[in-house]
Protein backbone atom coordinates (compact mmCIF):
# COMPACT_ATOMS: atom_id res chain seq x y z
CA UNK A 1 0.00 0.00 0.00
CA UNK A 2 1.77 3.18 -1.04
CA UNK A 3 2.03 5.62 2.10
CA UNK A 4 0.84 8.89 -0.27
CA UNK A 5 -2.05 7.88 -2.70
CA UNK A 6 -1.84 8.50 -6.16
CA UNK A 7 -4.34 11.46 -6.21
CA UNK A 8 -1.85 13.66 -4.24
CA UNK A 9 -0.62 16.59 -5.69
CA UNK A 10 3.28 18.14 -5.92
CA UNK A 11 2.21 19.95 -2.39
CA UNK A 12 1.01 17.54 -0.84
CA UNK A 13 -2.84 18.35 -1.10
CA UNK A 14 -5.75 15.86 -2.58
CA UNK A 15 -6.15 16.60 -6.43
CA UNK A 16 -9.25 14.85 -5.93
CA UNK A 17 -11.38 13.65 -2.77
CA UNK A 18 -9.97 10.11 -2.86
CA UNK A 19 -6.93 10.91 -2.05
CA UNK A 20 -4.78 10.03 1.31
CA UNK A 21 -1.84 10.41 3.08
CA UNK A 22 -0.44 7.56 5.82
CA UNK A 23 1.81 9.47 8.00
CA UNK A 24 1.62 6.19 10.16
CA UNK A 25 0.76 3.02 11.26
CA UNK A 26 2.69 1.54 13.83
CA UNK A 27 2.49 -2.05 16.06
CA UNK A 28 3.98 -2.56 18.77
CA UNK A 29 3.65 -5.28 21.69
CA UNK A 30 1.26 -3.98 24.91
CA UNK A 31 3.56 -2.67 27.89
CA UNK A 32 6.62 -2.64 25.19
CA UNK A 33 8.11 0.58 24.16
CA UNK A 34 9.51 -1.07 20.79
CA UNK A 35 7.14 -0.52 17.80
CA UNK A 36 7.06 -1.63 13.66
CA UNK A 37 6.19 0.58 11.23
CA UNK A 38 4.16 -1.34 9.06
CA UNK A 39 2.85 1.08 6.62
CA UNK A 40 4.52 0.11 3.58
CA UNK A 41 3.04 -3.67 4.35
CA UNK A 42 -0.08 -2.55 4.06
CA UNK A 43 -2.56 -3.39 1.61
CA UNK A 44 -5.84 -1.85 3.24
CA UNK A 45 -6.96 0.16 5.89
CA UNK A 46 -10.44 1.11 7.11
CA UNK A 47 -12.25 1.75 10.19
CA UNK A 48 -16.25 1.30 10.65
CA UNK A 49 -17.91 3.74 13.05
CA UNK A 50 -21.46 3.47 13.51
CA UNK A 51 -24.26 5.27 15.72
CA UNK A 52 -24.79 2.13 17.85
CA UNK A 53 -21.12 1.34 18.59
CA UNK A 54 -19.03 3.01 21.38
CA UNK A 55 -16.00 2.43 19.56
CA UNK A 56 -14.27 2.73 16.35
CA UNK A 57 -13.46 -0.54 14.59
CA UNK A 58 -10.46 -0.87 12.44
CA UNK A 59 -9.61 -3.57 9.86
CA UNK A 60 -5.88 -3.92 8.87
CA UNK A 61 -4.87 -6.58 5.79
CA UNK A 62 -0.93 -7.09 5.63
CA UNK A 63 0.95 -8.65 2.91
CA UNK A 64 4.08 -10.01 4.85
CA UNK A 65 7.37 -11.12 3.48
CA UNK A 66 9.49 -10.85 6.24
CA UNK A 67 8.42 -13.49 8.52
CA UNK A 68 6.52 -10.63 10.53
CA UNK A 69 4.02 -13.88 12.56
CA UNK A 70 7.75 -15.24 14.24
CA UNK A 71 10.11 -12.64 14.02
CA UNK A 72 7.73 -9.53 15.43
CA UNK A 73 6.60 -11.75 17.39
CA UNK A 74 2.25 -12.23 16.70
CA UNK A 75 0.58 -12.96 19.42
CA UNK A 76 -2.61 -11.36 19.82
CA UNK A 77 -1.94 -8.47 22.33
CA UNK A 78 -0.72 -5.52 19.75
CA UNK A 79 -1.12 -2.37 19.79
CA UNK A 80 -2.09 -0.04 16.55
CA UNK A 81 -1.26 3.43 16.36
CA UNK A 82 -2.15 4.85 12.65
CA UNK A 83 -1.56 8.52 11.65
CA UNK A 84 -3.62 10.08 8.65
CA UNK A 85 -3.56 13.86 7.12
CA UNK A 86 -5.06 15.01 4.24
CA UNK A 87 -4.68 18.38 2.56
CA UNK A 88 -7.79 19.26 0.76
CA UNK A 89 -7.42 20.76 -3.17
CA UNK A 90 -6.18 24.39 -2.95
CA UNK A 91 -6.66 24.37 1.13
CA UNK A 92 -4.44 27.37 2.96
CA UNK A 93 -5.10 25.57 5.84
CA UNK A 94 -3.01 22.95 7.79
CA UNK A 95 -4.02 19.59 6.80
CA UNK A 96 -6.74 17.24 8.32
CA UNK A 97 -5.25 15.13 10.71
CA UNK A 98 -6.35 11.52 12.34
CA UNK A 99 -4.55 10.39 15.19
CA UNK A 100 -6.18 6.33 16.70
CA UNK A 101 -4.67 4.33 19.37
CA UNK A 102 -6.22 0.71 19.03
CA UNK A 103 -5.64 -2.39 20.39
CA UNK A 104 -6.08 -5.43 18.57
CA UNK A 105 -8.97 -8.09 19.24
CA UNK A 106 -8.05 -10.86 16.83
CA UNK A 107 -6.22 -12.07 13.45
CA UNK A 108 -9.46 -13.69 11.85
CA UNK A 109 -7.89 -14.27 7.99
CA UNK A 110 -4.29 -15.51 7.40
CA UNK A 111 -3.50 -17.11 4.05
CA UNK A 112 -0.86 -17.93 1.30
CA UNK A 113 -0.71 -17.28 -2.37
CA UNK A 114 -0.81 -20.24 -4.24
CA UNK A 115 2.08 -18.45 -6.41
CA UNK A 116 3.90 -17.01 -4.02
CA UNK A 117 4.64 -19.73 -0.89
CA UNK A 118 6.34 -17.17 0.60
CA UNK A 119 3.81 -14.53 1.15
CA UNK A 120 1.37 -14.63 3.94
CA UNK A 121 -1.67 -12.19 3.77
CA UNK A 122 -2.66 -11.25 7.36
CA UNK A 123 -6.10 -9.43 8.66
CA UNK A 124 -6.35 -7.68 12.07
CA UNK A 125 -9.03 -6.33 13.77
CA UNK A 126 -8.29 -3.33 16.43
CA UNK A 127 -10.76 -1.54 18.36
CA UNK A 128 -10.54 1.71 20.55
CA UNK A 129 -8.22 1.27 24.02
CA UNK A 130 -11.41 2.06 26.34
CA UNK A 131 -13.70 -0.19 24.45
CA UNK A 132 -11.02 -2.90 24.96
CA UNK A 133 -10.89 -2.04 28.82
CA UNK A 134 -14.48 -2.07 28.95
CA UNK A 135 -15.14 -5.69 27.53
CA UNK A 136 -13.18 -6.76 30.53
CA UNK A 137 -12.99 -4.80 33.55
CA UNK A 138 -16.36 -5.98 35.37
CA UNK A 139 -18.03 -3.29 37.67
CA UNK A 140 -21.12 -3.43 40.30
CA UNK A 141 -21.95 -0.92 42.38
CA UNK A 142 -25.13 1.46 43.27
CA UNK A 143 -26.31 4.63 41.39
CA UNK A 144 -28.38 7.20 42.81
CA UNK A 145 -28.80 9.78 39.88
CA UNK A 146 -28.93 11.17 36.44
CA UNK A 147 -27.94 8.08 34.39
CA UNK A 148 -26.21 10.19 32.05
CA UNK A 149 -23.69 10.94 34.97
CA UNK A 150 -23.15 6.77 35.26
CA UNK A 151 -22.24 6.45 31.80
CA UNK A 152 -20.02 9.41 31.80
CA UNK A 153 -18.51 7.58 34.65
CA UNK A 154 -17.71 4.34 32.86
CA UNK A 155 -16.28 5.64 30.27
CA UNK A 156 -13.83 8.08 32.05
CA UNK A 157 -12.59 5.30 34.38
CA UNK A 158 -12.25 3.85 31.60
CA UNK A 159 -9.91 5.75 29.79
CA UNK A 160 -12.06 8.63 27.59
CA UNK A 161 -10.91 11.97 28.31
CA UNK A 162 -12.97 14.59 29.55
CA UNK A 163 -11.33 16.06 26.50
CA UNK A 164 -12.29 13.51 23.96
CA UNK A 165 -16.21 13.15 25.87
CA UNK A 166 -19.08 15.27 23.95
CA UNK A 167 -21.38 14.73 25.88
CA UNK A 168 -24.98 16.62 26.77
CA UNK A 169 -26.60 18.17 29.57
CA UNK A 170 -30.31 17.33 28.66
CA UNK A 171 -30.91 13.95 30.00
CA UNK A 172 -33.97 13.96 32.27
CA UNK A 173 -33.56 10.07 33.44
CA UNK A 174 -32.40 9.75 36.84
CA UNK A 175 -33.07 6.23 39.43
CA UNK A 176 -31.44 4.90 42.20
CA UNK A 177 -30.54 1.14 42.17
CA UNK A 178 -27.66 -1.12 41.76
CA UNK A 179 -25.79 -2.15 38.51
CA UNK A 180 -25.44 -6.15 38.44
CA UNK A 181 -22.76 -7.67 38.32
CA UNK A 182 -21.68 -7.12 34.19
CA UNK A 183 -19.17 -5.96 32.06
CA UNK A 184 -18.37 -2.52 31.85
CA UNK A 185 -19.22 -2.52 27.97
CA UNK A 186 -22.76 -4.00 29.29
CA UNK A 187 -23.33 -1.46 31.89
CA UNK A 188 -22.96 1.32 29.32
CA UNK A 189 -25.73 -0.23 27.12
CA UNK A 190 -27.68 -1.09 30.19
CA UNK A 191 -27.81 2.57 31.43
CA UNK A 192 -27.86 4.01 27.54
CA UNK A 193 -31.00 2.40 27.02
CA UNK A 194 -33.13 3.71 29.78
CA UNK A 195 -31.67 6.98 28.96
CA UNK A 196 -33.91 9.64 27.38
CA UNK A 197 -34.20 13.64 27.11
CA UNK A 198 -37.45 15.73 26.93
CA UNK A 199 -38.76 14.45 24.24
CA UNK A 200 -37.89 11.19 25.37
CA UNK A 201 -35.87 10.48 22.32
CA UNK A 202 -33.57 7.95 22.73
CA UNK A 203 -29.62 8.42 23.48
CA UNK A 204 -27.11 7.13 21.41
CA UNK A 205 -23.04 6.53 22.73
CA UNK A 206 -20.87 6.71 19.43
CA UNK A 207 -17.42 6.94 18.33
CA UNK A 208 -15.85 8.98 15.71
CA UNK A 209 -12.41 8.45 13.82
CA UNK A 210 -11.09 11.67 15.59
CA UNK A 211 -10.83 9.68 18.55
CA UNK A 212 -14.18 11.65 20.51
CA UNK A 213 -16.55 9.74 22.06
CA UNK A 214 -20.26 11.20 21.52
CA UNK A 215 -23.66 11.34 23.79
CA UNK A 216 -26.05 12.55 21.26
CA UNK A 217 -30.04 12.21 22.01
CA UNK A 218 -31.76 11.55 18.62
CA UNK A 219 -33.67 14.61 19.01
CA UNK A 220 -31.11 16.63 18.54
CA UNK A 221 -29.25 15.11 16.57
CA UNK A 222 -32.46 15.60 13.62
CA UNK A 223 -31.82 19.33 14.57
CA UNK A 224 -28.37 19.70 13.01
CA UNK A 225 -27.15 22.02 10.15
CA UNK A 226 -26.93 19.97 7.22
CA UNK A 227 -23.60 18.88 6.70
CA UNK A 228 -23.42 18.82 2.99
CA UNK A 229 -25.49 18.12 -0.18
CA UNK A 230 -24.82 15.43 -2.41
CA UNK A 231 -26.31 14.11 -5.74
CA UNK A 232 -26.97 10.54 -7.22
CA UNK A 233 -25.49 11.19 -10.27
CA UNK A 234 -23.20 9.17 -12.59
CA UNK A 235 -21.64 12.19 -14.30
CA UNK A 236 -19.17 14.65 -14.24
CA UNK A 237 -18.72 18.29 -16.29
CA UNK A 238 -15.63 20.00 -15.25
CA UNK A 239 -11.59 19.43 -16.19
CA UNK A 240 -10.21 16.79 -14.08
CA UNK A 241 -7.78 17.85 -11.12
CA UNK A 242 -9.81 20.97 -11.17
CA UNK A 243 -11.33 22.82 -8.39
CA UNK A 244 -14.60 22.42 -9.45
CA UNK A 245 -14.02 18.87 -10.29
CA UNK A 246 -13.08 18.04 -6.68
CA UNK A 247 -15.90 19.93 -5.61
CA UNK A 248 -18.28 17.74 -7.68
CA UNK A 249 -16.50 14.88 -6.82
CA UNK A 250 -16.65 15.66 -3.36
CA UNK A 251 -21.04 15.84 -3.38
CA UNK A 252 -21.39 12.71 -6.07
CA UNK A 253 -22.25 9.59 -4.93
CA UNK A 254 -21.08 6.89 -6.93
CA UNK A 255 -23.71 4.07 -6.12
CA UNK A 256 -26.55 3.54 -4.18
CA UNK A 257 -28.67 0.81 -2.84
CA UNK A 258 -31.97 1.27 -0.60
CA UNK A 259 -34.15 -0.97 1.35
CA UNK A 260 -37.74 0.98 1.03
CA UNK A 261 -39.73 -0.19 3.85
CA UNK A 262 -42.81 1.39 2.84
CA UNK A 263 -44.64 -1.73 4.17
CA UNK A 264 -45.84 -1.13 7.92
CA UNK A 265 -46.38 -4.19 8.94
CA UNK A 266 -42.76 -4.94 10.51
CA UNK A 267 -42.37 -1.41 11.53
CA UNK A 268 -45.87 -1.83 13.71
CA UNK A 269 -44.76 -5.36 15.17
CA UNK A 270 -41.90 -3.38 16.47
CA UNK A 271 -43.99 -0.81 18.28
CA UNK A 272 -42.77 2.31 15.65
CA UNK A 273 -46.58 3.80 16.00
CA UNK A 274 -48.88 2.11 18.59
CA UNK A 275 -47.70 0.18 21.30
CA UNK A 276 -49.21 -1.13 25.07
CA UNK A 277 -47.45 -1.55 28.49
CA UNK A 278 -48.41 -3.56 30.94
CA UNK A 279 -47.06 -2.76 34.73
CA UNK A 280 -47.68 -5.15 38.03
CA UNK A 281 -46.74 -2.77 41.14
CA UNK A 282 -46.17 -5.64 43.60
CA UNK A 283 -45.52 -3.30 46.13
CA UNK A 284 -49.43 -1.89 45.74
CA UNK A 285 -50.92 -4.72 44.34
CA UNK A 286 -52.13 -2.79 41.71
CA UNK A 287 -51.81 -3.44 37.39
CA UNK A 288 -52.03 -0.60 34.84
CA UNK A 289 -52.24 -0.95 30.84
CA UNK A 290 -50.84 2.57 29.08
CA UNK A 291 -51.42 3.04 25.60
CA UNK A 292 -48.76 4.76 23.20
CA UNK A 293 -49.92 6.51 19.96
CA UNK A 294 -47.57 8.10 17.83
CA UNK A 295 -49.02 12.35 17.11
CA UNK A 296 -48.52 12.71 13.42
CA UNK A 297 -48.50 16.36 14.91
CA UNK A 298 -46.42 16.58 17.46
CA UNK A 299 -43.84 13.95 16.80
CA UNK A 300 -39.92 15.55 16.11
CA UNK A 301 -38.88 13.93 12.67
CA UNK A 302 -36.93 14.72 9.68
CA UNK A 303 -39.32 14.82 7.00
CA UNK A 304 -42.95 14.23 6.75
CA UNK A 305 -45.11 11.81 8.72
CA UNK A 306 -44.39 7.94 8.36
CA UNK A 307 -47.79 7.02 7.79
CA UNK A 308 -51.39 8.14 7.09
CA UNK A 309 -53.84 8.00 9.36
CA UNK A 310 -57.01 7.96 6.84
CA UNK A 311 -55.25 4.00 5.88
CA UNK A 312 -57.43 1.68 8.34
CA UNK A 313 -57.28 -1.44 9.62
CA UNK A 314 -60.01 -3.03 11.11
CA UNK A 315 -61.66 0.70 11.29
CA UNK A 316 -58.74 1.83 13.08
CA UNK A 317 -55.06 3.73 11.74
CA UNK A 318 -51.90 2.34 12.74
CA UNK A 319 -51.02 4.62 16.06
CA UNK A 320 -54.64 3.26 17.38
CA UNK A 321 -53.55 -0.44 16.92
CA UNK A 322 -51.85 -0.85 20.67
CA UNK A 323 -52.10 -4.23 20.86
CA UNK A 324 -49.90 -4.21 17.72
CA UNK A 325 -46.41 -4.83 20.41
CA UNK A 326 -47.13 -4.94 23.92
CA UNK A 327 -44.56 -5.26 26.95
CA UNK A 328 -44.75 -5.93 30.30
CA UNK A 329 -43.03 -4.28 33.28
CA UNK A 330 -42.91 -5.85 36.93
CA UNK A 331 -42.98 -2.64 39.04
CA UNK A 332 -42.10 -2.33 43.10
CA UNK A 333 -42.90 1.12 43.52
CA UNK A 334 -41.84 1.51 47.36
CA UNK A 335 -38.50 0.20 46.59
CA UNK A 336 -36.34 3.34 47.45
CA UNK A 337 -39.25 5.57 48.86
CA UNK A 338 -39.49 8.90 46.25
CA UNK A 339 -36.73 7.36 44.00
CA UNK A 340 -37.46 5.98 40.96
CA UNK A 341 -35.73 2.86 39.97
CA UNK A 342 -34.78 1.52 36.21
CA UNK A 343 -38.02 -0.31 35.46
CA UNK A 344 -40.46 2.43 36.67
CA UNK A 345 -38.20 4.27 33.77
CA UNK A 346 -39.33 1.55 31.37
CA UNK A 347 -43.03 2.27 32.15
CA UNK A 348 -42.75 6.10 31.78
CA UNK A 349 -40.60 6.59 28.33
CA UNK A 350 -40.08 3.31 27.02
CA UNK A 351 -42.76 3.24 24.85
CA UNK A 352 -42.37 6.90 22.81
CA UNK A 353 -38.65 5.91 22.95
CA UNK A 354 -39.47 3.04 21.19
CA UNK A 355 -40.88 4.75 18.57
CA UNK A 356 -38.33 6.91 17.60
CA UNK A 357 -35.87 4.23 16.85
CA UNK A 358 -38.04 1.68 14.81
CA UNK A 359 -39.17 4.80 12.53
CA UNK A 360 -35.80 5.77 11.79
CA UNK A 361 -35.91 2.31 9.76
CA UNK A 362 -38.52 3.87 7.56
CA UNK A 363 -36.05 4.77 4.80
CA UNK A 364 -32.99 3.33 4.11
CA UNK A 365 -29.98 4.02 1.78
CA UNK A 366 -26.32 2.14 1.86
CA UNK A 367 -24.12 5.06 -0.74
CA UNK A 368 -20.70 5.36 -1.77
CA UNK A 369 -18.80 8.82 -2.18
CA UNK A 370 -15.25 9.95 -2.02
CA UNK A 371 -13.17 9.72 1.03
CA UNK A 372 -13.87 12.29 3.65
CA UNK A 373 -12.55 12.24 7.39
CA UNK A 374 -15.55 14.41 8.52
CA UNK A 375 -18.12 12.51 7.18
CA UNK A 376 -19.26 10.46 10.42
CA UNK A 377 -22.19 8.95 12.30
CA UNK A 378 -24.68 11.64 13.74
CA UNK A 379 -24.21 14.15 10.55
CA UNK A 380 -27.37 15.20 8.53
CA UNK A 381 -26.74 14.98 4.95
CA UNK A 382 -29.01 16.10 1.95
CA UNK A 383 -29.50 13.88 -0.50
CA UNK A 384 -30.76 14.67 -4.23
CA UNK A 385 -32.47 11.65 -6.64
CA UNK A 386 -33.18 12.07 -10.32
CA UNK A 387 -36.82 11.50 -11.10
CA UNK A 388 -37.29 8.26 -12.65
CA UNK A 389 -37.75 9.85 -16.44
CA UNK A 390 -36.41 11.09 -19.33
CA UNK A 391 -35.24 14.69 -19.21
CA UNK A 392 -35.65 15.52 -22.84
CA UNK A 393 -39.13 14.09 -22.67
CA UNK A 394 -39.92 16.05 -19.50
CA UNK A 395 -38.02 19.76 -20.03
CA UNK A 396 -40.53 21.44 -17.90
CA UNK A 397 -40.73 19.13 -15.25
CA UNK A 398 -38.51 19.35 -12.19
CA UNK A 399 -36.42 16.85 -12.52
CA UNK A 400 -36.25 15.55 -8.97
CA UNK A 401 -37.22 12.19 -7.00
CA UNK A 402 -39.69 14.05 -4.12
CA UNK A 403 -39.72 10.71 -2.55
CA UNK A 404 -36.55 9.66 -1.96
CA UNK A 405 -34.60 13.25 -2.34
CA UNK A 406 -34.28 15.47 1.46
CA UNK A 407 -32.16 14.76 4.45
CA UNK A 408 -31.07 11.91 5.88
CA UNK A 409 -28.92 10.65 8.94
CA UNK A 410 -25.78 8.92 8.94
CA UNK A 411 -26.36 6.09 10.78
CA UNK A 412 -22.64 3.98 10.00
CA UNK A 413 -19.48 5.25 7.87
CA UNK A 414 -17.05 2.68 6.87
CA UNK A 415 -13.96 4.79 5.76
CA UNK A 416 -11.64 2.44 3.13
CA UNK A 417 -7.74 3.10 2.06
CA UNK A 418 -7.11 0.61 -0.84
CA UNK A 419 -5.41 0.99 -3.91
CA UNK A 420 -4.10 4.38 -3.88
CA UNK A 421 -7.33 5.58 -3.05
CA UNK A 422 -9.90 6.77 -0.09
CA UNK A 423 -13.62 6.27 -0.69
CA UNK A 424 -16.59 6.13 2.23
CA UNK A 425 -19.65 3.50 2.30
CA UNK A 426 -21.94 4.63 4.41
CA UNK A 427 -25.65 4.17 6.00
CA UNK A 428 -28.09 6.92 5.87
CA UNK A 429 -31.68 6.46 7.09
CA UNK A 430 -34.56 8.84 7.47
CA UNK A 431 -37.73 8.57 10.41
CA UNK A 432 -40.35 9.88 7.35
CA UNK A 433 -41.18 9.94 4.20
CA UNK A 434 -40.25 12.40 1.73
CA UNK A 435 -43.68 13.56 0.54
CA UNK A 436 -46.84 14.23 2.24
CA UNK A 437 -49.76 11.29 2.16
Amino acid sequence: MSVVSNQMGPEGAAMTPSGYNIKKCAIAAVGSSNSLDITNIVTSLSFVESLYSPTVICRISIQDSANLVEDFPLIGQEKIHIILERKDFSDDADPKRIELRLMVTEYPLYGKDETKPNVSAITLNAISEHAYFMSLNEVTRSFDGPLLDEIEKLLTENGVTEKNLDKPIDGITAAKGVIPRMKSIQALEWFRSRTVNEPESPLYVYQTIDGKVHLKFYSELIKEKVYGKYEDNRFFSFDAQSLADYKQRARRILSCASNLRFGKLFQSQAGAYASSMETIDIATKTSNTKDYGYNIEEMPRIGNQPFTAEAKISDKSLNEKYDARTSRVSLNSLAFGVSKNTNELRASYEQKNRSFTECLETMTHEIKIYGDYKFNPGKMIDITFPKAVDPQENEDEEYIDKSMSGKYIVTAVTHTFTKGEYYINARVKRDSLGIEV
